[in-house]
């Protein structure tokens, strides 16, 4: 008598995060066409990103037998499969004998190498120690005296979930005057290539960059303020872990006023400035002092307290036949 083949029932699920527990959505596929779609799947970034590229319920082709002949067993109904933290557990309704007692019930996993042989009662299988992240394909074949499991594909190489890229070993921030600057080393790939890394916190806001990028500087960075950056390299299966980083700018007194100038007319001098820059304490004024001698040898000393808009302060009734030095500072809560 020549020996026939079930159809095997195949079917597809995909592995979820250990914290949920719920039944997989399933739909039959024919058996090649589910290692196709299994590996796309896992290649392209695993869980939820590709659909089954068959219509569900497709059927496989009919067996075509002689009157009367025996025939392999019909596909099992009702496959089902629920995950939990790994654990993989199958449940099917018994296949239809057609003509020959059912044997036993074949049950494989893949990829992976994972098969099972069990009885004619059988109507479960556990597995565990499944890969979250990872699309697997579940066949299930009833044998028989006329068929056996040939249909089921031959056992694979797990094959190891994407998932995105890990934190690299070197990274730094360094900061100079209002500047920063961010270096790393490459993100470590596992499975899916970086695509570019994105930067936030940064006075200029969120930047993207390519995925050969190794720094980045920005200028800008307020006295006094706080800022938070971060580092994620991108990728088809996600983005990584940020990398991040809290520049704490110090405040400062003011910076020293520029383009200092004087004018002399007659006994009065008009002293101007450029106003000095606020380093994360506001400038409260300005202080102008002048220092100088008079013919006969006597000191004098002129003190004056402006504004903090202020960029000029006049003096009058100065000493005759005198020379004088001026300085200005600018005034905040530091002093």
């Amino acid at each position: 008598m020549a020996r026939g083949r079930s159809a095997p029932f195949s079917r597809q699920v995909s592995l979820m995060s250990s914290r949920s527990r719920r039944h997989a959505r399933l739909s039959a596929v024919p058996a090649r066409a589910l290692v196709s779609t299994v590996s796309a799947a896992v290649l392209l970034g695993g869980l939820g990103t590709i659909s089954p590229a068959y219509a569900e319920g497709t059927e496989t082709a009919a067996v075509p037998v002689a009157s009367g002949q025996a025939s392999a067993p019909s596909r099992v109904e009702n496959l089902r499969a629920v995950l939990d933290d790994g654990t993989l557990t199958v449940t099917w309704d018994p296949a239809t004998p057609n003509g020959t007692p059912i044997t036993g019930y074949t049950v494989a996993v893949r990829p992976g190498t994972r098969t099972v042989e069990l009885g004619p009662e059988a109507r479960s299988a556990t597995f565990t120690g499944l890969a979250t992240e990872t699309r697997y394909t579940i066949y299930v074949v009833a044998t028989s005296a006329v068929n056996d499991a040939s249909e089921i594909p031959p056992g694979t190489e797990e094959i190891a979930p994407v998932r995105a890229p890990g934190i690299p070993s070197l990274h730094l921030v360094t900061r100079g005057g209002t500047s920063v600057k961010m270096t790393w080393s490459p993100f470590v790939e596992r499975g899916a290539p970086v695509t570019g890394y994105r930067v936030t916190g940064l006075p200029s806001g969120p930047v993207n960059l390519g995925p050969e990028a190794r720094e980045i500087s920005s200028d800008g960075l307020e006295w006094g303020e706080t800022y938070r950056l971060a580092l994620t390299a991108l990728s088809d299966a996600g983005a990584s872990e940020p990398i991040t980083y809290v520049v704490n700018m110090p405040v400062l007194r003011p910076t020293r006023v520029q383009g200092l100038d004087a004018r002399v007319r007659a006994r009065r001098v008009v002293v101007t400035w450029d106003p000095a820059r606020e380093r994360g304490a506001a400038i409260t004024g300005y202080a102008v002092v002048l220092r100088g001698t008079t013919e006969n040898g006597r000191t004098v000393t002129r003190r004056k307290v402006v504004g903090p808009d202020a960029t000029r302060a006049a003096f009058g009734k100065l000493p005759r036949n005198s020379q004088f030095r001026f300085a200005v500072r600018a005034l905040s809560s530091l002093g």
